[in-house]
């Protein structure tokens, strides 16, 4: 009568799970792979390297950028005997804008204009004495140090090749992930399902178990059957329970790759398909 009651509550434990799995929605693939792909924080890591590669690139690439120069300077002069004398100061107004681009030789070519003015300040009316302008071109090339485009393409090619090889490894880890997941997905599925053929295998157990037990009563059964019965039925319980802990750990690893909190409920997946796929295009 015991091994009935427990049959009946394991039974009815068995269904409410099962009744609680079958009640929440299961994530689908293609769900749980954008969720690993936005959620993963390595991938996210992954993701920053490729952009700081890439700034890299662009700051190397930034020597070579045209610069635009401007300057203007406003000057008085007298010398000391022109102190002494009281005499009015000489005043200066000079302005120069340069447009200048460096190259691949370290050489910067510069194109300038200028427009001075120089007067004479008497008595705070200001003489034109002199207005110039000029327009000129000035080139500097260093012959050692910072010469040559072997020395000067040096930081641009290793930037491009910094930042050919964050993308190449930004693109191995997308896949790498994509394939956690997937083998983290299908592992979860076939470990929820080995759950259930064990607690099947447990209930046929007991059934047999209490079969054997009430034939035993009856007399037509003998004690070492109705060992053997409870030994199996032993068995198949510490089967269950490992099922059950190898999926708990299977939904721990997909939490992890799908970048989701530890939950207190399980983690909803589609069941295993009964037919092999190829790839994610068949399902």
């Amino acid at each position: 009568m015991r091994r009935l009651a427990a049959s009946a509550l394991l039974c009815l434990a068995s269904a409410a799970a099962a009744g609680a799995a079958a009640e929440e929605k299961p994530l689908p693939l293609r769900e749980a792979l954008r969720q690993a792909l936005a959620h993963n924080l390595g991938l996210g890591l992954e993701r920053l390297r490729a952009a700081d590669s890439v700034d890299a690139l662009e700051q190397a690439d930034a020597a070579f950028d045209l610069r635009f120069r401007w300057s203007n300077t406003l000057a008085k002069a007298r010398t000391l005997d022109e102190i002494r004398a009281g005499d009015f100061a000489r005043d200066s107004w000079l302005s120069e804008v340069a447009l200048e681009q460096p190259n691949a030789w370290g050489g910067v070519l510069a194109l300038t204009g200028s427009a001075d003015r120089f007067w004479d300040d008497s008595n705070g009316v200001a003489g034109d004495r002199l207005v110039q302008a000029g327009a000129g071109v000035r080139y500097t090339q260093p012959l050692l140090r910072g010469g040559w485009s072997s020395v000067n393409l040096a930081p641009l090619a290793a930037a491009r090749l910094g930042a050919g090889r964050s993308r190449l490894l930004l693109r191995a880890s997308v896949l790498d992930l994509m394939r956690s997941a997937e083998v983290g997905y299908w592992g979860l599925a076939a470990s929820r399902s080995l759950v259930a053929l064990r607690e099947t295998s447990l209930r046929s157990a007991q059934s047999l178990l209490d079969e054997v037990a009430e034939r035993r009563r009856l007399g037509a059964a003998t004690l070492q059957e109705q060992l053997q019965a409870e030994a199996d039925v032993a068995n198949q319980r510490v089967a269950v329970l490992g099922a059950r802990q190898q999926a708990a750990l299977a939904d721990t690893r997909l939490r992890r790759v799908l970048g989701l909190e530890a939950g207190a409920a399980a983690l909803g997946v589609e069941p295993l398909p009964a037919e092999p796929v190829a790839g994610i295009e068949d399902y």
